[in-house]
């Protein structure tokens, strides 16, 4: 994921401009130190300091760990952080990356490793940028399902790009219609396999504006 606002060096150690980039790390990932200062001798300098273990035994021998507060998907959660910027070589070999490893303090979830290449964000943020990522994944599916932007009639040309505009066009207005119809009160239907609905569905506002058409 990017995140605009701040610049840094990207995976492959390619400059995004005004951007971050946020994702998980890899539980075998070849991690390092950064590489040592020139020593003025002969030869090509050292790329890659001393190798670390993978991110599971850094945290496992990690003893300074931070409480934050998270925003995840819209629930406040408390939870363990530990950082440390190393050098994912394969990756990102002319940058240091922040390597962050949130752990459940029940011990009930297992532990989450992510990573940002802008060393100057904190935990919590970089957790809940990545924790974002699910409400995108879910207006793809929406658009590409219940909205048929998966299936255009036109393939020529610029055909397919105007559909799928229209389609995210027409999920951000039925939305909108929706909320400023419903208000403080929507509208939605309870199904015996899931009591415990609190909130509308894309299905749920849909399905009202094609009662009122």
């Amino acid at each position: 994921m990017r995140r605009v606002g701040k610049s840094g060096p990207g995976p492959g150690g390619h400059g995004l401009p005004h951007c971050a980039v946020v994702s998980r790390m890899r539980q075998d990932a070849a991690l390092f130190d950064p590489p040592p200062p020139p020593t003025g001798k002969r030869g090509r300098p050292r790329k890659k300091g001393r190798r670390l273990a993978t991110p599971p035994k850094l945290a496992a021998g990690a003893r300074t760990w931070q409480e934050v507060e998270l925003d995840w998907r819209g629930e406040k959660k408390t939870r363990l952080a530990w950082t440390k910027d190393v050098l994912w070589y394969r990756v990102c070999p002319d940058a240091l990356v922040r390597l962050v490893v949130v752990r459940d303090p029940d011990g009930i979830e297992h532990d989450d490793h992510f990573f940002t290449t802008d060393l100057e964000m904190a935990p919590a943020e970089v957790v809940e940028i990545y924790a974002g990522r699910w409400s995108i994944e879910v207006c793809y599916r929406q658009v590409e399902q219940d909205l048929g932007g998966q299936q255009p009639q036109s393939w020529r040309d610029k055909g397919p790009e105007r559909a799928a505009g229209l389609s995210f066009f027409l999920y951000g207005a039925i939305w909108t219609w929706y909320i400023t119809v419903s208000g403080q009160r929507p509208s939605f239907s309870v199904t015996p396999w899931c009591p415990k609905k609190a909130l509308p569905s894309f299905a749920d506002a849909l399905a009202e504006l094609r009662r009122v058409l």
